[in-house]
């Protein structure tokens, strides 16, 4: 997959994450047994990475390489940030929870592989 819609599938990927979580996921959050404030903390990081592509879409200056090593940094963040609200939440989480978790960070880690093989193709940038 070529960088430019790579990026551009990772910015959808972030909104969509962002919208999920607060007019999905905390609407119905006994549903999914997880805290609030945790839907907040994960839609924050969530709207932090679309912020980011807003920037590199308005500043001419970010070469593609460097950029997709900065999402792939940003996305196992989200990753990392899931599993600590998963284990904090371990106890209220329901099976409905885990699904949509679990099934979001397996879409983010095949991004971040398809972001590792578009960097490596990059490399001489």
């Amino acid at each position: 997959m070529k960088a430019e819609k790579l990026i551009y599938l990772d910015f959808f990927g972030a909104v969509l994450t962002t919208v999920l979580l607060l007019w999905v996921v905390y609407p119905l959050s006994p549903i999914f047994g997880i805290i609030p404030a945790h839907i907040y903390g994960l839609a924050s990081y969530a709207g932090a990475i679309v912020v980011l592509h807003l920037f590199n879409r308005i500043s001419s200056a970010i070469r593609m390489r460097p950029f997709l090593i900065v999402l792939m940094i940003a996305n196992v963040g989200y990753i990392l940030f899931t599993i600590f609200f998963l284990i904090r939440n371990t106890d209220t989480l329901t099976f409905y929870g885990w699904i949509y978790f679990l099934a979001e960070m397996l879409i983010i880690l095949v991004i971040i592989r398809l972001e590792l093989k578009a960097s490596q193709a990059l490399s001489g940038e």
